[in-house]
């Protein structure tokens, strides 16, 4: 478990306000972000972050924390409906942290969060296909990697457009609607 403490979260605060406030994101200083959490920037410097860089992979560890150690258990016992443990147990951890994932899948200003994350989750998703991965290779006619990796890129897709959107439903009432996106194709959704 990562630990911080609440004036790093005050910063991490700060930093995806700012974020939201910019019309560049990448132009954001520390010493902004210091001023916005009502702190010395030498202070952030000193006791925190070495800068921004270092606040943006604190956040990807801090949010994929949690999921990851979840989703690794998840696997391990195999006991679940992928889908069904995603809509019971990913998103409302996801939810809690919906401030600073709509920032991450919104704007340019982390380019490396969704390969951060396919870096992650694939692995975990070839572990829990592993004993049909080949029936589903040979169904389909694809390989094993373009399966894995359509599966966290549709996952993340519809994690991404519930987050960013201008006001996300809670994980309680979005779960069913996740669950019947996750098992539609899109000739389903097309007219």
């Amino acid at each position: 478990m990562i630990l911080i403490s609440d004036t790093q979260v005050r910063i991490i605060d700060a930093f995806f306000l700012l974020a939201q406030e910019s019309e560049c994101a990448q132009n954001i200083t520390m010493q902004q972000i210091a001023e916005k959490a009502g702190i010395r920037r030498q202070n952030i410097y000193k006791n925190h972050f070495h800068g921004i860089e270092d606040i943006i992979h604190t956040v990807h560890l801090i949010i994929d924390n949690n999921c990851k150690n979840l989703m690794k258990t998840f696997v391990n016992n195999n006991s679940n409906d992928l889908s069904i443990f995603l809509a019971d147990e990913m998103l409302p951890l996801l939810y809690s942290k919906r401030a600073w994932l709509k920032n991450l899948y919104n704007t340019s200003l982390d380019p490396d969060w969704l390969p951060f994350l396919h870096e992650q989750y694939k692995p975990l998703v070839k572990v829990y296909l592993d004993n049909n991965i080949d029936e589903i290779c040979s169904r389909l006619k694809l390989s094993p990697e373009f399966i894995y990796k359509l599966i966290v890129g549709n996952t993340l897709v519809i994690i991404s457009c519930w987050l960013t959107s201008n006001n996300p439903e809670p994980p309680s009432l979005f779960k069913y609607k996740f669950l019947q996106l996750f098992s539609l194709a899109l000739d389903d959704i097309m007219p």
